[in-house]
């Protein structure tokens, strides 16, 4: 069962009449096609209004890379062909935003901090902002729209393993691209956390985001957004760990923005048991929806849309090993689709089981 104890903040009915913007977190370029019916659907029945993106902090130093199957075998290609899709989103009509983490996942040796303080002015010197930056690479010339919206660095608390065992550097990092951003990203929102987990220890006097928190504070900041990611909630059929993250949340910084930066049904997790398991998976999209309505959580991201297909390779996982997708591998609709999409549970037929690629 899920850690609970009493420090939960206030209960689910008291916190019951929200209503967040909801978005998507998907790497695969496809997902944002405006020519896909299905994802189309998707998206006008969600009212999807962002996009997120995760990718390497250097990623502009990446363009070399000679392996080009995914997002992170050849990031530097995956990012502009997701941001020209997202650019492109709705036959370029406004209403959808890019949001883009940066993570430190694929990088074991520790980062210094002159080199991330260069490397992300960099980044946000390309892409941050507002109004549209023109790319060229690898050969093909991008007109892009700007980010405004940044993560530093997506779920520190779990990898690698300097941040996970050093919130206080986890939180540096966050606070030297909160000083770039002032330089060089004119009307950035940065958002803080991206952690992976919020359970109740980690609020202690030397649990990982009360030190997190508490560092940031330290230097006088008071970060627009600060996030986690859901998924125990969202696969315990529970709001605990979200409305806890709430509470300790808007009591270090009370003007903050609360985000859901990733949840979604983890097939790949047995003790979950959702993989097979209808009537499981349906209950664990009606409580994503559950968490978009808490009052005080102002974006929900689900993660993510198409499960691998054959010839996938994700050298952060594996073949197969994440699979909590929308559709499945021949893209037929799984049953959380026809939650969000109001739509009889009969339409959604597709395969219940993780990823077979």
């Amino acid at each position: 069962a899920q850690p609970d104890d009493e420090d939960q903040g206030q209960t689910e009915e008291e916190l019951r009449g929200g209503n967040a913007l909801v978005g998507i977190s998907d790497e695969d370029p496809e997902a944002f096609s405006s020519s896909d019916p299905i994802f189309g659907d998707l998206k006008s029945k969600m009212h999807i209004k962002s996009a997120r993106f995760i990718t390497p902090y250097d990623v502009m130093d990446r363009e070399s890379d000679p392996v080009c199957a995914t997002w992170l075998g050849c990031p530097a290609r995956s990012f502009h062909d997701w941001l020209d899709a997202v650019s492109t989103w709705e036959d370029g009509q406004p209403g959808v935003d890019a949001y883009v983490t940066v993570t430190f996942i694929d990088s074991p040796n520790k980062v210094g901090m002159v080199h991330f303080k260069h490397t992300i002015e960099k980044l946000f010197q390309a892409y941050g902002g507002e109004g549209t930056t023109q790319q060229t690479v690898l050969g093909r010339t991008y007109n892009l729209n700007r980010v405004k919206y940044w993560g530093v660095a997506n779920e520190t608390d779990l990898a690698p393993s300097y941040t996970r065992s050093n919130p206080r550097l986890a939180a540096r990092y966050f606070i030297t691209a909160y000083e770039a951003a002032k330089k060089y990203c004119k009307g950035c929102v940065l958002v803080a956390g991206e952690f992976g987990r919020a359970p109740a220890s980690a609020y202690t006097q030397h649990g990982y985001i009360h030190e997190y928190f508490d560092e940031i504070k330290s230097h006088g900041i008071d970060p627009a957004v600060v996030s986690m990611h859901a998924y125990y909630d969202v696969n315990y059929l529970s709001t605990v760990e979200s409305r806890r993250f709430l509470k300790h949340a808007k009591g270090m910084f009370p003007n903050t923005r609360v985000w859901l930066t990733e949840e979604g049904t983890m097939l790949h997790e047995p003790k979950f048991d959702n993989s097979g398991n209808r009537p499981r998976q349906i209950d664990a999209a009606w409580t994503f929806e559950r968490l978009a309505h808490l009052r005080g959580v102002d974006r929900a991201y689900f993660y993510h849309v198409f499960a691998p297909k054959q010839n996938y390779a994700d050298p952060y996982q594996g073949p197969g090993r994440w699979d909590s997708a929308l559709l499945d591998w021949n893209n037929k609709p799984r049953p959380a689709f026809c939650v969000f999409t109001n739509q009889p549970e009969s339409v959604c037929d597709g395969d219940l089981h993780t990823s077979p690629y």
